[in-house]
Formats: C-alpha cells, sequence, structure tokens
C-alpha cells in the first residue's frame, strides 16, 4: 500500500497489491515510468479528494478501471479496511493454502506535519490486532528515516536487527499511554520500567543482539533508523 510515497518501487513489485491514498497516486504513477509497469502495478484503488491526483494519473488509473473513493473516513483507515477485505477474499479463496497466516501492511511515506502525525499515530494505535474470521496484520509505517510500528500487550519479538545490513543499530520505543516495559538484547535493558508522556519516555536506545525480546503491558511504538541504501525485511512477532 501506498501513502505519498517516493523511491519504493522495490516494496511495490514485492506487494501482493497496492492501494493508493490521494497524492500517492501520484507518485507512484511518476514512479513507474515503464508503460507495462504502470499495467502490472496499477493500484486496486485510490482514497482521497479527487483534486489531489493529477489530471493526467485520474485520467491514466479511470481508463485502467481502478476505483476512486471518497472522503466518509480518513484516507489511511479506508486503505486499511480495503487491505482487509482484500486479505480476507484470498483466504477464503479455494487456493489459499493456509488462511491462519498473518499479513503484513506496508505504509510507505512519511508522517507529514504535527497535526497529520499525531492523527496517523491515533489511527495506528487504535487498530485491531484482530479481523473477522481471525485474519491478523502487522501494519508497518516505512518512511524516508525509520521504520515503525505498534508493539502488542504481551512478549514481542523482533528479529534481524543486526543481521540485516540496511538498519541502524538505533531504536526508539515511544509510548502510546503509560506502559510498564522490560527489554531484551539493548545496550542498556529496562526492567518494569514505567515510561509515559508525563514522566519518563524510553526513548533513543542502541541495539546489541540480532533478536530484540520486550514485555509491555499496553501498545507501544518501535520505531528503527534505517539506512539510505534501499528497503529493507524485519520481523516482528507478538505473542
Amino acid at each position: 500500500m501506498t501513502w505519498n510515497s517516493s523511491r519504493d518501487s522495490i516494496s511495490i513489485r514485492r506487494s501482493t497489491f497496492t492501494i493508493c491514498a490521494e497524492g500517492g497516486a501520484n507518485r507512484l504513477y511518476d514512479q513507474l515510468r515503464i508503460a507495462r509497469d504502470r499495467e502490472q502495478y496499477r493500484p486496486l484503488e485510490i482514497f482521497g479528494k479527487p483534486d489531489s491526483v493529477s489530471h493526467s494519473t485520474k485520467r491514466y488509473y479511470e481508463s485502467c478501471g481502478v476505483k476512486f473513493s471518497g472522503q466518509d473516513a480518513t484516507d489511511l483507515a479506508k486503505c486499511i479496511s480495503s487491505c482487509v477485505d482484500k486479505f480476507q477474499s484470498l483466504y477464503r479463496s479455494p487456493v489459499s493454502s493456509d488462511r491462519s497466516l498473518p499479513f503484513d501492511i506496508l505504509v510507505l511515506g512519511n508522517l507529514g506535519s504535527m497535526d497529520q502525525g499525531l492523527s496517523l499515530l491515533q489511527q495506528l494505535y487504535n487498530l485491531p490486532r484482530e479481523y473477522a474470521g481471525g485474519i491478523r496484520c502487522q501494519v508497518v509505517f516505512y518512511s524516508n528515516q525509520s521504520i515503525y510500528f505498534v508493539l502488542q500487550p504481551g512478549k514481542n519479538v523482533i528479529h534481524n536487527m543486526l543481521s540485516d545490513q540496511y538498519l541502524k543499530k538505533d531504536v526508539r520505543i515511544t509510548p502510546l499511554c503509560p506502559a510498564v516495559i522490560t527489554t531484551k538484547g539493548l545496550v542498556r535493558d529496562a526492567k518494569d520500567l514505567l515510561t509515559d508522556f508525563s514522566n519518563q519516555i524510553h526513548t533513543n536506545k542502541q541495539i546489541k543482539a540480532d533478536t530484540v525480546e520486550m514485555d509491555t503491558d499496553t501498545k507501544v511504538l518501535f520505531t528503527i533508523w534505517k539506512n539510505k541504501k534501499m528497503p529493507s525485511c524485519v520481523c516482528c512477532t507478538s505473542r
């Protein structure tokens, strides 16, 4: 899924399908300059205000039969809902080998202005862990500088932290509400640390192990700083 993104054609080509929010459609159209690629990787749907999509982009995708949707909810919420609906239809398909597998939604782009960033974080925090039919998904934001996602209550394990050459050794753990956390795999681990905006925010930590474990009693935002070489792959599990 694209969200006002650029320089992410590798991620687009690896995705099962693509959904665009507003100006993300322009970025996708401009990124894929070859007609064959534009046709193959066209989005399933474009959400947002019509005037945010350029005339040439809108004309091309309309000619391809791409659906344009309006403003009855936030663009991010509509995109994620559409992704979930699509995966539900895939898992119900007779050709699906394992309907219990979780899936990732990759959101490409930056947080934007302060109010936009806070709105995105609120939506990310309020996303359900499990959808109808037992389908689980991890929503990952992928910006020019970092990768960030919400860790669920309980034990979370993040793999490939040192072996992945595209990641820096810097991470940030930010509470979205008061949280008690315990970490393993950081240079300065925490044990039963209370962290919140009014007291102490647990941030800017260095990694010392390829696998990082974190226990939390509520949701927290986990940020990984990345190198600017090319897209990266991180695996996170929670239980």
